[in-house]
């Protein structure tokens, strides 16, 4: 009887495995856009809420760098886009080049505008984080979150400088932690960009990082107070 019983329950966590695993699938649209150097852009949508949320990862990531975050934005309400940035994730068969990732999110942009959302708002990790804000620079949003950011580093990916990021006009989010790199970079955006808010958190978690911390919980909390603005 008891043997039974447990492959019983073993039976439904199967099922109930298998039922969400494909209604996981179902509800990710996956599609792809050309980049800016005109190649295959993988994309991934999560949700159809009116806050629409686009998601930069780090160097030598991927979009699957920030999935997990993606589905927590899609219970939230919002829609949440994923991507490969020129050079990385399964689409990395081509030459990098220096300079062009604000370019990428550009085009994303522009397909998510064509959605109609109600607001829309970059969030970035490290290269991704150095990425959102160069964006911002040139573009109309709601707002920007930049997790470990990083400026005046043209010549390692592209950056605002001290002087440039003075144009961006949207809220900016920076975060950052006392013993990371970015923490000084962090702070030099925060004296240029006129509507920016630094939480700096400590230890020394980079970029995304921090979600994986005690300290991840309040950055989800302070992330969506942003988003709710």
């Amino acid at each position: 009887m008891l043997c039974k019983l447990m492959r019983l329950i073993k039976t439904s966590v199967i099922f109930i495995s298998l039922f969400m695993t494909n209604w996981s699938a179902q509800a990710v649209e996956q599609f792809e856009l050309k980049n800016s150097v005109g190649k295959p852009m993988l994309v991934e949508r999560y949700g159809n809420g009116p806050t629409a949320v686009i998601l930069a990862h780090q160097r030598h990531g991927s979009l699957e760098d920030w999935q997990f975050y993606a589905q927590e934005l899609e219970e939230l309400g919002h829609s949440a886009y994923v991507f490969d940035f020129n050079g990385h994730g399964k689409k990395k068969g081509f030459s990098k080049k220096l300079n062009t990732q604000h370019k990428d999110i550009a085009l994303i942009l522009e397909y998510v505008r064509n959605t109609a959302p109600s607001k829309i708002y970059l969030l970035g990790s490290s290269m991704g984080a150095a990425s959102v804000i160069k964006a911002s620079e040139a573009e109309k949003l709601n707002g920007t979150i930049a997790l470990a950011p990083y400026a005046n580093l043209s010549s390692k990916w592209t950056s605002s400088s001290t002087k440039s990021s003075k144009n961006i006009t949207n809220p900016v989010l920076l975060v950052s932690t006392k013993g990371d790199s970015s923490a000084k970079h962090a702070k030099t955006l925060n004296n240029s960009i006129a509507q920016s808010e630094l939480i700096m958190y400590g230890g020394k978690a980079h970029g995304i990082e921090i979600f994986e911390t005690p300290d991840g919980d309040d950055l989800r909390q302070r992330i969506e107070q942003f988003l709710q603005n």
